[in-house]
């Protein structure tokens, strides 16, 4: 079992919810809203200076689903350039209780 976490802009929250239902995953947890600092020059601190925000989606895949969301991911990230925030990590599960 993996925990993938998503980090994008908030801007795509449907767009990465459409994604996860096309593949079947229906549990995942969603934080909104975050503030983030990718680089010195890209950041997203919901302010005049630094406008946005980024949100982080929590699911708990079993590895062969988490790969094959990592790899769309992967996708989606070239396809929307350099100047969209957008990243992803995979970590081993031990044990979960949901």
């Amino acid at each position: 079992m993996k925990r993938l976490e998503i980090y994008f802009d908030s801007f795509y929250t449907e767009k990465m919810k459409e994604e996860l239902r096309e593949y079947g995953i229906d549990q995942y947890f969603i934080v909104p809203a975050v503030h983030s600092s990718w680089s010195k020059t890209f950041k997203h601190f919901n302010t005049h200076v630094w406008p946005g925000t980024d949100s982080i989606l929590i699911t708990y895949l079993e590895d062969e689903h988490a790969e094959e969301i990592l790899r769309i991911i992967k996708i989606m990230k070239i396809d929307l350039g350099r100047g969209i925030s957008m990243g992803a990590v995979i970590m081993p599960v031990e044990d979960i209780i949901l």
